[in-house]
């Protein structure tokens, strides 16, 4: 899938980016389920 993204983009395209705002949208993800959790257990 990335691999079809990065031939459509062309080789100047940036892989860093989508992978960049995946990980951030994952980190906010794991934060909310923390911040979820702790809540909880209180």
């Amino acid at each position: 899938m990335l691999e079809d993204l990065a031939v459509v983009g062309g080789p100047k395209t940036p892989v860093a980016t989508p992978v960049l705002i995946g990980f951030f949208v994952l980190v906010a993800v794991a934060m909310v389920v923390i911040l979820f959790l702790r809540s909880r257990n209180r």
